[in-house]
């Protein structure tokens, strides 16, 4: 951190040239096509509990511990997936249409976050190392809180 910026003020980060735009573009298709490639759908897991929990209103879902701990009081991946739902109709590709957006934030906050600490290189190796992560590639497509919450922390952080 430069001596004369402390703890609590923002990252001074440049403005974004043409080049950047150019650079975030092309990383973001990659990243994208890299996830299209890895699509798993909601077939591991809890998936299949929070597609289903997400397909009805959500006054009815039960907070029933015999079937779910706690899928049914996990909001922030429901109300989502329940909008996508609503937009799309349920199936597979809707379900995955929230952790797909939120690890794709990731690819783009991580680019950001990157280019504000170490400069142009260092956001394209963040941005990078984010869009060829194997944890994120297979699970960007399953529904679940794991890749929203990798998004959410990594916004409070931006």
């Amino acid at each position: 951190m430069p001596p004369s910026a402390s703890a609590s003020e923002p990252l001074p980060v440049p403005p974004l040239a043409r080049r950047d735009w150019v650079t975030l573009a092309a990383l973001m298709a990659g990243a994208l096509a890299l996830r299209l490639l890895a699509f798993t759908g909601a077939t591991t897991g809890d998936a299949p509990i929070y597609s289903e929990l997400a397909a009805h209103p959500i006054p009815s879902v039960s907070f029933d511990l015999a079937y779910c701990c706690s899928a049914g009081a996990r909001l922030g991946v429901l109300l989502p997936t329940r909008l996508a739902y609503h937009l799309l109709g349920p199936g597979e590709h809707a379900a995955a249409l929230y952790p797909l957006l939120c690890s794709l934030g990731t690819v783009g906050l991580a680019w950001w976050l990157g280019r504000a600490i170490l400069g142009a290189q260092g956001g394209l190796l963040a941005g990078g190392l984010v869009a060829a992560c194997p944890w994120q590639l297979p699970y960007a497509s399953v529904l679940g809180p794991d890749i929203p919450m990798g998004f959410w922390l990594a916004a409070s952080a931006a």
